[in-house]
């Protein structure tokens, strides 16, 4: 959504409306919001609890993604679910595995050998986990704009394109998980025959490229949060290797 530019009628828009134009931030309200959650939460609860819960919510959706196959065509032949909503149902699962962590983390808190560092330590731990888990979702969202990017004025893509495409897709898991296999699979066997593969021929996935065009893109490229999450995550161990400069200029 961008804000409304006040012109006059027939004139041409000036530099300084043109800047007005800017999307609203809404990527940072989100991630500043994660981060004071986050810091409230590891100051009431402590350590053990969040810890349990974030273990139990991403203990369940790494079990879906690893299955992710069977997960999407179990979705999809008994409750007729496409990926948009089997990821909703995943995250679902997630939450209420998360609950259910939250509970055993509660009961282990209680314990008189946890208290006391418990909720010191939990302030640190809690926002340590958010900006990681928040970077690892920017991550996925940098790798759609070096995947969408290249296309976003094409209809139809050629062998080399769908390669690259596929190539660029699956180097970060929640990309993949984003992405309707079957769709790039209909895009390589189309390229395969030797035709250009047509974007219009696999709808969830142009879906998802409209809405990175129209919506996430403008939103990390006005960012003025996102570019500090990349600094600090990019020093994590094993967590990514992406950084600032990788944000969508």
């Amino acid at each position: 959504m961008f804000l409304a530019t006040a012109v006059s009628p027939g004139a041409s828009p000036t530099p300084a409306a043109t800047a007005g134009s800017s999307p609203l931030p809404v990527l940072d309200a989100v991630i500043v919001l994660a981060l004071l959650v986050a810091l409230v939460i590891g100051y009431q609860k402590g350590i053990i609890t969040p810890l349990m819960t974030y273990v139990f919510f991403f203990g369940s959706l790494f079990l879906i993604y690893r299955d992710r196959t069977a997960y999407l065509n179990g979705l999809e032949k008994y409750l007729h679910l496409n990926i948009v909503l089997a990821i909703f149902f995943a995250l679902l699962i997630g939450v209420v595995a998360g609950y259910i962590g939250s509970i055993v983390g509660q009961a282990l808190h209680r314990m008189p050998i946890a208290r006391g560092i418990d909720g010191f330590l939990g302030i640190f731990l809690n926002v340590a986990i958010s900006l990681a888990a928040i970077y690892f979702v920017l991550s996925g969202l940098i790798t759609l704009d070096k995947a969408f990017t290249p296309i976003l004025n094409s209809a139809k893509l050629t062998q080399a394109q769908v390669t690259t495409l596929n190539k660029v897709i699956q180097s970060n898991p929640l990309a993949v998980a984003l992405i309707d296999p079957n769709d790039l699979k209909k895009l390589q066997d189309q390229a395969k025959k030797g035709q250009q593969a047509s974007l219009d021929s696999v709808t969830e996935l142009n879906n998802l490229k409209s809405f990175y065009e129209d919506f996430i893109r403008p939103q990390l490229k006005s960012s003025k949060v996102a570019p500090y999450v990349m600094r600090v995550g990019q020093r994590i161990p094993l967590l990514g290797h992406y950084g600032s400069n990788d944000l969508p200029k």
